[in-house]
């Protein structure tokens, strides 16, 4: 089984965003939000698929009242209903990658960046996502654990190199993933799940 995570430039079928709803994100600057989500809905969807993820049904409709006052154009939306408790959905999705011609959902766990405790709505966006997109989705394992790893602390270039930094993933006081785990033990999981051969590790960020 050998995998490989496209780069965010590579072509791909859609976007995926969640519509903005937890206020605590923004405090006191809600009010505009939903408004700058919708231009970037605007210019995404004049290109490609945008799916957005609504907590319940009847919020769609609402959603599409400040498309349509935007003019947005709607034959590129999807609606996805299911109710998570933030919407960084770089964060909370699993990881897509490439087996041959074939993609495949890698499902980390997420625990609110080991900060805030409601995440529980948000760790089952990996098996929803992998149900509406209908590809197979593998969990992350090492040493028989679930791995804790965000989208947002990993980036790499689509030709098995992968950049992060030892105070996201290796502090040992603040915000602790992985207790006990080691910059190999990191290596040994990029390379199982998403194929990644060099891994360059900064100090902060």
């Amino acid at each position: 089984m050998k995998f490989r995570i496209p780069a965010e430039w590579e072509e791909h079928k859609s976007t995926i965003i969640c519509w903005p709803h937890q206020k605590e994100d923004w405090p006191g600057k809600f009010s505009p939000i939903p408004w700058v989500y919708t231009e970037i809905v605007k210019h995404i969807s004049e290109g490609e698929l945008i799916r957005i993820i609504v907590q319940k049904e009847n919020e769609i409709k609402k959603v599409r009242k400040h498309f349509e006052r935007a003019h947005v154009d709607l034959s590129n939306i999807e609606f996805i209903i299911t109710e998570t408790d933030r919407g960084w959905m770089r964060d909370s999705s699993p990881a897509f990658v490439k087996e041959n011609d074939k993609t495949i959902a890698v499902k980390f766990k997420f625990n609110g960046w080991a900060k805030y405790s409601n995440w529980k709505k948000d760790k089952k966006i990996p098996k929803v996502l992998s149900k509406v997109l209908e590809v197979d989705l593998i969990e992350a394992i090492h040493n028989d654990k679930e791995v804790v790893l965000e989208g947002g602390a990993i980036d790499y270039n689509g030709k098995n190199t992968l950049i992060t930094t030892e105070e996201c993933l290796l502090d040992e006081k603040q915000q602790i993933r992985n207790p006990g785990f080691t910059k190999n033990d990191y290596e040994q999981v990029f390379k199982k799940f998403l194929g990644i051969e060099k891994v360059i590790w900064l100090g902060k960020g």
